[in-house]
Order: C-alpha cells, then sequence, then structure tokens
C-alpha cells in the first residue's frame, strides 16, 4: 500500500481547514446553510460539489491523514492551452468581484 499524489492547480485561495474555507465565505457574504444543518453534514466540500455557489469547488488537499487543509476556488481547464490564460483572468476577475481581493493561482498536491 502506498501514498499516491495528484497536482492541483486552482484560481482561489488555501486554508488549513474546511471551517477556515467556510468562515472565509461567510465572512464575505456567501449565504450558507447552518454548519450543524443536514447539508453541511458532509463538510463544505461535499456541499459546494452538490449546491452551486458561483461554480466554486473546494478540493481537500490530505485524505491520507486528518488534516483536512483544502482550496477553495475553481479549476482552469489544462487541456485547453489556447484559451488557458484567458480562463485564470476570468477566474481571477470573478474572485475579486466577489470577494473584493485579488486569488491566489495554488498550484500543490493532493495526497490519497
Amino acid at each position: 500500500m502506498g501514498v499516491d499524489y495528484t497536482a492541483v492547480l486552482m484560481v482561489g485561495q488555501e486554508f488549513d481547514s474546511y471551517s477556515e474555507a467556510e468562515e472565509f465565505l461567510r465572512e464575505h457574504g456567501i449565504d450558507l446553510p447552518p454548519e450543524d444543518s443536514e447539508e453541511m453534514a458532509e463538510g463544505l466540500g461535499e456541499y459546494l460539489y452538490s449546491f452551486d455557489v458561483f461554480g466554486l469547488k473546494c478540493e481537500r488537499l490530505d485524505y491520507y491523514s486528518s488534516w483536512d487543509g483544502c482550496v477553495l476556488g475553481w479549476k482552469p481547464n489544462v487541456h485547453d492551452p489556447a484559451n488557458f490564460c484567458a480562463q485564470v483572468v476570468e477566474m481571477q476577475t470573478k474572485w475579486a468581484q466577489l470577494f473584493d481581493e485579488m486569488p491566489d493561482i495554488v498550484h500543490t498536491v493532493q495526497v490519497h
């Protein structure tokens, strides 16, 4: 049994936990159900997978340990190099409009 790694490239922000990402969204006026609700029972990542909130995704970075660090944002399509830069600029603009700050371009690994 080994550990697998997958590259993650997203336009957004990295957080040390789902709780921090959820708090960030709430602080910026994004309407989410209460933390103890049925919809949030599986965590922010599953909620955003099931319910569209501006197309945001929350990717957990470590499925191997109990650390629940994550990246909140959008994934540019790396298989479309002709439009890659335009996608990134569009995502940066959208993030700045939603959160009144510029996003990071997060390039890291996901452990599973």
